[in-house]
């Protein structure tokens, strides 16, 4: 528990932060996606970011895991 923070199941507005989180991780890649086809970003470039935005969703739905216990 994070100083007392404490998510239940049924918390919405808990649950509109985290999700509204990975939604802002999902637009970075859409974003990313379309500098790549732009030519703004290389393919190698792209692929390292997508890895790197992949284990921030995953902490972010981790952590909520953590907060709901």
């Amino acid at each position: 528990m994070l100083a007392g923070f404490h998510c239940e199941k049924s918390d919405v507005i808990c649950y509109r932060l985290f999700h509204g989180a990975r939604r802002s991780v999902f637009e970075c890649a859409n974003i990313i996606a379309i500098l790549n086809k732009l030519g703004i970003v290389e393919s190698k470039q792209k692929t390292e970011l997508f890895n790197k935005l992949d284990h921030l969703s995953s902490m972010i739905t981790n952590f909520r895991k953590t907060l709901i216990k």
